[in-house]
């Protein structure tokens, strides 16, 4: 029997500020003058918020919110793609979405990571997702591009994971 049950279900993500990593900063912090340290190179925002909830077959849930609210958020830890920083998540049976055709690919994740990401929302395993990566490589003719954040893509090449593939 299918079901979902979180507890106390926390998720943080750490955001890293690009500025405080930049060559550009690291070369000012180096040169004369006086440049004050950036404290501010991790950001933690947290997502989902300390949620308990139990869904049984036949039960319905409506996720409504404004942009930012952890609606994705909470969708991918009853797929297993995320799991809880604190609290737990329990799924049973396959969880799949019906609505979102784009899966909701992330792009601060690689190409490879977003494979994966997808292979979990249509029902795969990590291990089974991750083991198609090879295949949809060459399939997308992005090879080693694959190991770059998907916002750094072209838009050619965001075009070629849009081609029609079965996974």
């Amino acid at each position: 029997m299918a079901s979902i049950t979180l507890t106390n279900a926390t998720v943080e993500i750490p955001i890293y500020n690009a500025r405080g990593r930049s060559f550009r900063s690291n070369i000012l912090r180096h040169v004369g003058g006086r440049l004050e340290p950036d404290n501010r190179d991790v950001v933690i925002v947290r997502a989902v918020n300390d949620i308990t909830l139990s869904l049984k077959p036949g039960d319905r849930l409506a996720l409504i919110g404004h942009n930012g609210a952890g609606k994705s958020t909470l969708l991918r830890i009853f797929s297993g793609a995320y799991e809880p920083s604190t609290g737990t998540a329990e799924i049973s049976g396959t969880v799949s979405s019906l609505l979102e055709i784009t899966m909701g690919m992330d792009p601060e994740l690689t190409g490879a990571e977003n494979i994966v990401l997808r292979g979990v929302f249509v029902g795969l395993s990590i291990d089974e997702a991750r083991r198609l990566i090879p295949e949809i490589a060459e399939w997308s003719e992005l090879g080693e591009y694959l190991a770059l954040p998907l916002r750094t893509y072209s838009s050619g090449m965001l075009l070629r994971n849009d081609r029609p593939r079965a996974l």
